[in-house]
């Protein structure tokens, strides 16, 4: 289960939405020119809505996301340890194995709200200065966004609302 949180807090890091900035398409020499159809630009993905895949590499490991509007996808092998998370616009799920989590997206922005911090974007883990990405328009299947019925998700958001409803009394 540690290694689920710990993954779950990683997810977090990747799951949420997105902001703005503009897209810069770059090729192996460095320059904007749009020929080789690389995107490096997460946010402006996020933003236009466009379909694409991305391929991130930092020093944990390395992970593959998923992006068709404002959904996600990231598979990642981070620290020899295979992880999953799924932003289907509703809940953010993160699994490893046979087990994970699941939170309500609304009530992730609730409680970012209410400790005066922001949820860090999958566009600001992406644009860390430790990791490189790359992306490439793709057609991405609606599938890709739906959690695999074989994984047991525990309802983080119905614990928090449990724990706060007993804590009120």
């Amino acid at each position: 289960m540690k290694a689920i949180f710990s993954f779950f807090v990683l997810a977090l890091l990747v799951g949420c939405t997105a902001t703005t900035t503009e897209t810069r398409t770059t090729t192996g020499a460095g320059s904007d020119a749009p020929d080789d159809g690389i995107l490096t630009d997460v946010k402006a993905l996020f933003k236009s809505g466009m379909a694409a895949k991305c391929e991130m590499t930092m020093p944990e490991g390395t992970a593959t996301m998923y992006i068709n509007g404002k959904n996600s996808r990231v598979d990642a092998m981070t620290n020899n340890q295979e992880s999953h998370m799924i932003n289907d616009g509703t809940y953010l799920y993160a699994w490893s194995g046979s087990e994970g989590v699941k939170m309500n997206l609304e009530k992730i922005e609730q409680a970012s709200a209410s400790t005066g911090k922001s949820a860090q974007t999958p566009e600001d883990f992406a644009t860390q200065p430790d990791v490189d990405v790359q992306c490439r328009p793709t057609t991405v299947s609606g599938s890709m966004f739906m959690p695999p019925s074989t994984v047991q998700f525990t309802d983080l958001s119905a614990m928090m609302e449990s724990a706060m409803a007993g804590a009120a009394r």
